[in-house]
């Protein structure tokens, strides 16, 4: 789904709470780290990505259920991902610097690659684990 405004957001958290039912993420502690960190990736597309998007899926992989979401768009990139990364920092204006963090934080997968193409992120939660 195409994520371009802040209305967009909820339209992601909608079916990340779907996709979680179906997997079996059902643990209220997971559940909501992962709407919080699919929140976070669907608010900073709003905020500053070029055509942003995010794919959301219940996956079955080597006999686990979890959900996967995907964050994708295609530019500006983020100039210093590793500055970015850290907790309290921020290469964007006005920003507290606590997202990549707390998208880190809620899942039990986190990957991140930026180039001036584009950044895309993975966030992934399994079923039972932790």
């Amino acid at each position: 789904m195409a994520v371009r405004t802040h209305a967009d957001v909820y339209g992601v958290t909608r079916a990340v709470r779907a996709a979680a039912g179906a997997a079996g993420v059902v643990d209220p502690g997971r559940l909501e780290g992962l709407v919080l960190a699919a929140t976070e990736l669907a608010t900073n597309l709003a905020r500053y990505a070029e055509r942003g998007r995010v794919t959301v899926a219940a996956i079955d992989q080597e006999g686990r259920r979890g959900v996967e979401v995907r964050g994708d768009d295609e530019g500006p990139g983020i100039v210093d991902l590793d500055r970015a990364l850290r907790d309290g920092e921020s290469t964007a204006e006005g920003s507290l610097g606590g997202g990549f963090g707390t998208m880190r934080r809620g899942v039990d997968e986190f990957a991140i690659e930026s180039t001036e193409a584009g950044t895309h992120v993975v966030l992934r939660t399994w079923a039972g684990r932790r």
